[in-house]
């Protein structure tokens, strides 16, 4: 090929050619900073967002009654109901990208041989 920087060189292309890594050097694996980023960032702001509602909701009840027996059935309730929304929603989001990415690469039948077939992290 030419020697334009933008272009790939010979053994990248047969490195892809043979299923094997193009750059060997870039770490793009499951253990880079960019995951650990992104499981931070969704971890702060899922705290955040519970810490909020619960709060809310023991609040709340809490102007309604002084009784402690349901100022925590509340918080508790809220706190598990939060889990659960926060997982079923994240379960969702993983699931629709996995399938959107799986029809993408059906649709590009002569670029990609098969779709992609690991599981996305949650």
């Amino acid at each position: 090929m030419d020697n334009d920087p933008l272009l790939p060189s010979d053994a990248q292309v047969q490195a892809a050619a043979d299923g094997r890594a193009t750059h060997p050097d870039e770490p793009h694996g499951q253990g880079t900073s960019a995951g650990r980023l992104n499981w931070l960032r969704a971890a702060v702001l899922g705290a955040d967002d519970g810490i909020v509602s619960v709060a809310g909701i023991v609040v709340g009840v809490a102007g309604a009654t002084s009784a402690r027996g349901p100022i925590f059935t509340a918080g508790l309730a809220g706190l598990v109901a939060g889990a659960v929304s926060m997982s079923l929603g994240e379960y969702v989001s993983v699931s629709s990208q996995r399938d959107s990415e799986v029809a993408r690469c059906r649709g590009n039948a002569g670029s990609w041989p098969t779709p992609p077939t690991r599981s996305w992290p949650s």
